[in-house]
């Protein structure tokens, strides 16, 4: 999943980029894709479980991708790629896990990147747990 997210970050950072070309290429759309519904895409890398590319209604750019970790992933492999994460605040929904931040640098004339890769709740250290839900966000 590391090599997805690594080519994930470099190709969201791009200009003038097509969320239903990205769906595409991360597996087979099943659904969605209407103003203000995700694409849903079955994920041709087995390392993740559900996709959701999020996108903007009036542009159709995507401004978010979400995965599903298929196993359990992890944190310290995310900090040895993406290096060091800073703690976000709990989420106002109760239901929502814990969530760090690694930030991607940008090309100079591109988009900033961020992962944002919750983790379970139950764990005590983000550095020592497993992460449950990635999301690529895009500004």
């Amino acid at each position: 999943m590391i090599k997805l997210l690594e080519q994930l970050s470099r190709t969201l950072a791009k200009n003038g980029l097509n969320a239903r070309n990205i769906a595409e290429q991360l597996g087979t759309i099943q659904g969605g894709g209407e103003p203000n519904v995700p694409f849903k895409v079955a994920p041709a890398d087995k390392t993740v479980k559900d996709i959701r590319v999020v996108h903007d209604s009036k542009t159709g750019e995507p401004s978010q991708v979400i995965l599903i970790p298929a196993a359990a992933l992890p944190m310290k492999k995310l900090t040895a790629a993406f290096g060091e994460y800073s703690e976000l605040p709990m989420m106002p929904n109760p239901n929502e896990p814990p969530r760090v931040s690694f930030d991607i640098d940008a090309p100079p004339s591109g988009h900033n990147v961020s992962i944002l890769a919750s983790y379970d709740p139950e764990a005590d250290d983000p550095a020592t747990s497993d992460v449950v839900k990635v999301v690529v966000f895009r500004d």
